[in-house]
């Protein structure tokens, strides 16, 4: 008897143990002052960070920022870009990164933009200057994929990120 409570008390530990094995941790990245051609400024933006862990390895990153009108950050973007930023009621520049694309495709993020009426927009010239940015080597950003969401919509729906094992996320 004392065994067989000893095995279902080890068996329920490790059940518990179990749904802490994939956990999603929140934190921020910040990119210091910037310079683009004969211009250079002091202000920092700052993007929202959300990592999904599976025990200790990273399976998906993702960090947001906006670029508000009036930052300085928006020299960055060519002229096609900033056309197609204009467009957006709300725009955010998206770092992305999935430890395995076969376990966690990009597509989920993807198919969650278009529930919340977002569409990605690419910003190459942006995506490059933030990569030759001294604050990027902390990330290795070469691993990362660089765009722009846009939502041209006045709704008022939700941008939500649900991984397959994971708990939901509101952005």
């Amino acid at each position: 008897m004392k065994k067989l409570l000893l095995s279902i008390l080890l068996l329920s530990l490790g059940a518990c143990s179990n749904l802490t094995k994939n956990n999603v941790k929140e934190g921020d990245f910040k990119v210091r002052n910037g310079q683009s051609a004969d211009k250079t400024w002091k202000e920092t933006l700052i993007f929202k960070r959300l990592s999904w862990y599976q025990e200790l390895t990273m399976q998906y990153d993702l960090m947001l920022a906006s670029v508000e009108g009036a930052s300085e950050f928006r020299n960055w973007f060519s002229p096609d870009e900033i056309s197609q930023v204009n467009k957006c009621n709300d725009f955010k520049v998206v770092i992305a990164y999935s430890f395995d694309t076969k376990v966690l495709p990009y597509s989920y993020f993807n198919r969650q933009l278009d529930l919340a009426d977002y569409k990605k927009i690419e910003i190459p010239e942006f995506a490059k200057k933030l990569r030759q940015h001294p604050d990027s080597s902390e990330f290795s950003l070469n691993l990362y994929t660089i765009y722009g969401i846009c939502k041209t919509s006045n709704t008022n729906k939700p941008l939500e990120l649900e991984l397959p094992g994971y708990l939901r996320v509101s952005i």
